[in-house]
């Protein structure tokens, strides 16, 4: 894949992605103790306010292929608007602590890019100790990387590291990160420092960016946004070229009514989006470095 591709994913040549492609999880978020009664207008009705507010301020949205269509209907997004389509179902399979994911039944990257999509994302749960899952999730990422490029559309990896020892956090997030990214053209990663001192931190994350040829991102951990802010500033100065934002910019939104939701994302989550772009175009990675 030509850099050149990923140039519509970017605003000044850097990254700052709208992350609203959340489907149970944001029930969960909704109504924590039961998931199951919120229904699929109020997940619409919260994604399409999320998009209508916040969508102004970012290079791309991530979101999933059926919101964006009824949000095209409502024209929330116009054909203008860059869109990145998750090809993988909703949650994960686990066995015996191993989690593994699944593509979508019936949705390619080809289809995809047929509804509208710059890109596709993959979300990946990784955990190198579990050798049997590593293995299939492997498989599935390099399946979705070919039919990738037979669609002639760019691949973002979502990876997310999970039940690692902090002493190996670091190690597994870089050495993942290097063995994935010849199957992806850009790939989001978690934060992989667990020091609280920049200088550290800024370390950390530049051996992250010394050892891939791809452009990356910093994608959120179910943090609140100040620490997001922080752990985004490192990644930056450490040679990140931007992030992709979901609950962290507007997670406090979703339990609200419709008109105290509307005015906090105007006005919070508005705010809280223009400081994250504003924190790339200061200190982040230019993705035309890499063409």
């Amino acid at each position: 894949m030509k850099f050149a591709e990923l140039f519509p994913l970017t605003d000044q040549n850097l990254i700052s992605i709208l992350k609203i492609d959340h489907r149970a999880s944001l029930a969960r978020s909704i109504r924590p103790s039961k998931p199951k009664s919120i229904s699929a207008s109020r997940l619409f009705s919260v994604k399409n306010d999320v998009v209508k507010a916040l969508s102004p301020f970012s290079s791309a949205t991530l979101i999933d292929h059926n919101a964006a269509k009824k949000c095209k209907s409502r024209r929330t997004l116009s054909k203008k608007d860059t869109l990145i389509f998750p090809l993988e179902r909703t949650g994960f399979s686990q066995t015996a602590g191993e989690r593994l994911n699944l593509l979508e039944k019936g949705w390619t990257p080809k289809k995809a890019k047929r509804a509208g999509a710059t890109a596709v994302k993959l979300l990946l749960y990784y955990n190198p100790r579990y050798q049997r899952s590593a293995s299939r999730q492997t498989s599935l990422l390099k399946k979705a990387s070919s039919l990738c490029k037979k669609a002639g559309i760019p691949l973002m990896l979502e990876l997310v590291i999970y039940e690692i020892s902090l002493d190996m956090w670091e190690g597994a997030i870089l050495n993942s990160a290097r063995e994935f990214s010849p199957h992806c053209d850009l790939i989001a990663l978690q934060f992989p420092s667990t020091s609280i001192e920049m200088a550290s931190a800024i370390r950390a994350c530049e051996r992250i960016s010394d050892s891939l040829s791809i452009p990356w991102v910093l994608h959120g951990d179910r943090e609140d946004f100040a620490q997001f802010k922080w752990k985004l500033e490192a990644a930056c100065l450490g040679g990140a070229s931007g992030f992709s934002a979901g609950s962290a910019v507007w997670k406090e939104a979703v339990r609200l009514s419709a008109s105290e939701r509307l005015h906090f994302l105007n006005v919070i989550s508005a705010g809280r989006l223009i400081r994250l772009r504003d924190i790339v175009r200061k200190y982040g990675r230019r993705v035309d470095e890499f063409a």
